[in-house]
This record gives structure tokens, C-alpha cells and sequence, in this order.
């Protein structure tokens, strides 16, 4: 398919087009199917086969009836922006079957169950360094482990140096804000 050492930017903008193009079957998949998993996972072996067949030069009814993104027309088709001369590529069966399988990286039926929220893992990263902050490793907190736990879900949803009742916690500012509800204790 990239034949020689000089085709490292073209590998390279062909991969970020793959995923860009593997995106947005993904996202217009779950739009298109009201985001039912059991719909978007049966559809998707068409799809990867006809993501295929677009590379590599065919283009036409199977992205008409498989395809979320690329209508298979001349006029409103993917547009593949790494090719230089827009010309589809030159693939072997074992190049169809290496992209086949790059593709089933996200698109597959075990990476749809992990992606089919459509969500990234940085508020899940940012609770862990936030616990990390609050209980680390290195010292045991048995007697006020929950409290330390919660104390990070607190400054996870209420951000960090807010108070209770809603202003600022500084310690050069005095809170003359009142709380909303008064205290039970």
C-alpha cells in the first residue's frame, strides 16, 4: 500500500484519517440509531467493509447503503485529504485485511461495548489523582479512610477551594456570603 521509507508522512496522515473517518461512523451510528448498541453493532460489519472498499477505490453503492458519513457519489463523498492526487490506493487482499483490522481496533464489537457512551477517561483520571491528593499510598488512614474519600468526591463536584456555602475559601478572605440553608446541626 506505502511502499518505501519516504512514505511516513503519507502513513501518518492516512492513520488520522482513518480515525477521523472511524469517528464520525461512530458518531453518526449512534445518532442514526437513537444510540441503541444491540442496532449499531449489527451495522457495523457492513460499514468496516465498506470503509474498505472506499480506500481502495470503490466508492460507490456499498458506501450508499452502508455508510454514515460518505454518500459513494463524485460529488458528496469521504474526502480523503492525505492522497496527493485524490486517487484511491493501490491494496492487496493482505492490505484490505491489515486496514480491516486497524478499523476493528474501534470499531469492533468489543471496543463498541467500551466506547458506546461516546466518553473519554479524563474526569475518571481526575477523580484518581484527586484520591491520590486526599489518601495517599504511602500513609494508612484506617480510621478515616471514608472520610478522606469523601472529602475527594467533594472537591471534585464542588472544584477545589469552595466552601460549603458557596463563596471562596481563602484564608486572607473573610465569607460574608450566608449560607442558602441553615445549618441542622
Amino acid at each position: 500500500m506505502f511502499s518505501g521509507t519516504n512514505k511516513r508522512n503519507l502513513k501518518q496522515r492516512f492513520g488520522l484519517d482513518l480515525k477521523a473517518r472511524c469517528t464520525a461512523e461512530l458518531t453518526y451510528a449512534f445518532k442514526a440509531h437513537g444510540g441503541k448498541l444491540f442496532a449499531v453493532k449489527n451495522h457495523m460489519p457492513a460499514v468496516i467493509k465498506a470503509i474498505v472498499l472506499c480506500y481502495s477505490g470503490g466508492c460507490g453503492m456499498s458506501c450508499q447503503i452502508n455508510s454514515y458519513v460518505c454518500a459513494g457519489m463524485p460529488s458528496d463523498h469521504w474526502q480523503k485529504g492525505f492522497l496527493p492526487n485524490k486517487e484511491p490506493l493501490k491494496m492487496t487482499s493482505d492490505d484490505e485485511v491489515l486496514v480491516e483490522n486497524c478499523i476493528n481496533v474501534l470499531l469492533g464489537p468489543k471496543s463498541l461495548e467500551l466506547v458506546r457512551f461516546l466518553t473519554s477517561t479524563q474526569k475518571c483520571e481526575a477523580f484518581n489523582r484527586t484520591l491520590q491528593r486526599c489518601n495517599p499510598k504511602i500513609v494508612t488512614h484506617s480510621r478515616n479512610f471514608s472520610g478522606r474519600v469523601h472529602t475527594a468526591v467533594q472537591m471534585i463536584n464542588h472544584k477545589f477551594g469552595n466552601k460549603g456555602t458557596g463563596c471562596r475559601a481563602y484564608s486572607w478572605l473573610i465569607c460574608h456570603k450566608a449560607p442558602k440553608t441553615k445549618p441542622t446541626c
